[in-house]
């Protein structure tokens, strides 16, 4: 599994003891990152929390260049960005948390779904949505 976007592995760290899963950790900085071009891997692809800070037109790029290799599956996670997500961000003293998205939730499903089908779809505690999806 790629978790793209890693930032500090948590992900991977929170799996250590999993043998059956292997995360292969990919970042924009370097320090972060375990492989050179995440381009070469044909993985599942782990999003969380990515997409909502980019342009619609870079997300639909993304998705034209996995859309080329095989087999792939994508795991996302879409915040809600509702009344509990800006609690949150209140009582854990976070109150740039919520702020600077370039794409509402639905944007970012829109964006998804136009070349992707929905597999699997879970809500998380009325926080965010979490996504199987593949493409068509």
């Amino acid at each position: 599994m790629l978790d793209f976007g890693c930032g500090y592995r948590y992900f991977k760290k929170k799996l250590l003891n999993n043998k059956k899963i292997k995360v292969i950790n990919f970042d924009i900085v370097k320090e972060l990152t375990e492989i050179d071009n995440w381009k070469k891997k044909n993985l599942i692809i782990l999003l969380l929390h990515k997409f909502l800070y980019i342009l619609k037109k870079k997300l639909n790029k993304l998705l034209l260049d996995l859309k080329k290799k095989q087999n792939i599956r994508v795991i996302i996670t879409i915040s809600k960005q509702g009344f509990l997500n800006k609690l949150g961000a209140f009582i854990l003293n976070e109150p740039e948390a919520h702020t600077n998205f370039n794409l509402t939730p639905s944007e970012e499903i829109q964006a998804f779904t136009k070349h992707m089908k929905i597999l699997k779809r879970k809500s998380v505690f009325f926080l965010a949505d979490v996504y199987l999806l593949e493409f068509r």
